[in-house]
């Protein structure tokens, strides 16, 4: 999970003279669907760490940090950051915005719908319940398809083991009642249910939550109004 936590967050970012603009690409640097920007008049100040990572703590309280930046760009970054923040004037907007992947418009919140283009976005609770019907399920619908996939045969592997198990007579010792195999399959399966449905749903809800994932179906309209 970590590998794949590693791909879902992966962001290239932009410096321009007004804002910091970070962008989910993948792996061949292509750009994906969620993006969002801070306005340096937003920034509160910038922190460094050891393990080669830049925190960017809003005025508004929250805080973004961005790992895996080589040293000299880490430098850089702080350096062109502050530099920038020094000549920029003051923002309205205080936090993080999200931007609208049919028409780029700043959204401040995690919304269904962009009261710009009223172009559509893809629901975090539905995603979550999605996943706790069956795990990869909420994934799909995002769009992280690679993850769904491996969810989803990681799943079916451990109920087809629960169901196979499930009708093996459990030997017993002379003397000894001999536990019901259906209660044992049951209880096994109520406990896989809540920790492995459960888990992968408030992952992936978490997940959802993270930007304006667009609705394909409303991609064309948005873009023609």
């Amino acid at each position: 999970m970590g590998l794949w936590a590693v791909l879902l967050n992966r962001r290239m970012l932009v410096l321009t003279t007004e804002r910091l603009l970070i962008l989910q690409v993948n792996s061949r640097q292509r750009l994906l669907h969620l993006k969002s920007q801070i306005r340096l008049g937003a920034i509160k100040k910038v922190q460094r760490g050891l393990f080669n990572y830049v925190r960017v703590v809003c005025h508004e309280g929250r805080a973004a940090m961005f790992m895996g930046i080589k040293r000299a760009d880490k430098k850089a970054l702080r350096q062109m950051l502050a530099y920038l923040r020094e000549n920029c004037g003051p923002s309205e907007v205080l936090a993080r915005e999200h931007l609208c992947a049919h028409c780029f418009v700043p959204i401040t919140k995690i919304c269904t719908q962009c009261p710009e283009c009223t172009g559509e976005f893809k629901s975090a609770t539905k995603a979550g319940l999605l996943s706790l019907l069956f795990p990869g399920l909420g994934d799909l619908y995002l769009g992280h398809r690679g993850l769904a996939a491996f969810e989803i045969m990681g799943a079916v592997f451990v109920w087809f083991t629960v169901q196979s198990v499930g009708f093996v007579e459990p030997q017993s010792h002379q003397g000894e009642v001999p536990p019901d195999p259906k209660i044992m399959m049951v209880v096994t399966a109520v406990i896989i249910f809540v920790f492995m449905h459960g888990w992968d749903a408030l992952v992936t809800a978490y997940n959802g939550r993270k930007g304006l994932y667009p609705q394909p179906s409303s991609a064309t309209h948005s873009c023609s109004s």
